[in-house]
């Protein structure tokens, strides 16, 4: 790996920091390069803890454009500049599709997709101005390859995916790098703050496999830790020239080489995973 470049003194912007996941991960580890880190989440009380490291805390719902407008200009006024932007915020979704209440599937789609390419229009403009930046989206390996009972989650990761590979080339002649992340089985609170929010549809035609529903549900908690990963891709993001992309966390290989193989062996592959290989009227129903 090259040498770290942009750190000490970097002023790192970061979304979705709540205790627990990946954002507030990635703050402990950029101070703990000496970046001076602006951690924001919709709730400054969900961020305990940071402020003792040094890590100044801002209130910030991503789907919020005026708050996002006021939370960056808080960061140039104080610092002057941002160097980096980590777009970490995310909710999660596991349902049938059929089952999915499309409202909400609205608003995590303003979560994942438009939040995040709204953070990009309020912070690029500054980056461009100085013709140096860091902007970092952080992706899912199920956005690469989709699971079934994860559709609404993973087509949102996939739309930022996408716009994040259009934008990167769109602000490479500003001088201004884009890298994607693609975590894997990450220990973190997705998992936690899914169940919270999960409800099962009554009347459900799925109802024979809501247990195979509930196990895609904790599926991304694999045998990565939060340190484990966040150690492992600052160095990455601090570089003067990051790589385009990354790929790290427990099965994140294996969903990459699974995107290349024809659809009939992923729709196999998956098909076994959750139990839906043979016909509905041979599965036991769930209680």
């Amino acid at each position: 790996m090259a040498a770290i470049e942009n750190a000490p003194n970097a002023v790192v912007f970061v979304t979705g920091c709540s205790k627990g996941g990946i954002g507030y991960g990635l703050c402990c580890e950029l101070a703990q390069h000496g970046c001076t880190v602006y951690a924001t989440a919709r709730s400054i009380e969900k961020m305990d803890g940071l402020q003792e490291l040094g890590i100044k805390t801002l209130c910030l719902d991503v789907t919020d454009v005026q708050a996002i407008k006021e939370a960056v200009e808080t960061v140039l006024s104080e610092e002057g500049r941002i160097d980096i932007l980590i777009n970490n915020a995310a909710m999660p979704c596991t349902s049938a599709l059929l089952d999915q209440d499309l409202n909400a599937a609205r608003r995590i789609y303003e979560t994942n997709v438009w939040g995040p390419l709204a953070i990009v229009q309020a912070v690029a403009p500054g980056m461009i101005e100085r013709r140096t930046g860091t902007i970092v989206n952080v992706g899912s390996i199920g956005g690469h390859c989709a699971t079934p009972w994860s559709g609404v989650y993973s087509s949102s990761k996939s739309a930022m995916h996408a716009w994040t590979n259009a934008v990167r080339v769109e602000l490479r002649p500003y001088g201004v790098k884009v890298m994607l992340v693609y975590p894997g089985s990450v220990q973190s609170n997705i998992a936690d703050n899914a169940q919270k929010g999960f409800k099962w549809k009554e009347g459900s035609l799925f109802t024979p496999f809501k247990e195979s529903v509930l196990r895609r549900m904790v599926m991304s908690q694999g045998r990565t830790s939060t340190d484990d990963f966040c150690r492992h891709v600052v160095p990455y993001m601090l570089r003067k020239s990051p790589p385009r992309e990354i790929y790290f966390g427990t099965n994140s290989t294996t969903y990459w080489i699974l995107s290349f193989l024809p659809a009939i062996v992923r729709d196999y592959v998956f098909g076994r995973q959750f139990g839906l290989l043979g016909s509905v009227d041979n599965v036991q129903p769930s209680n």
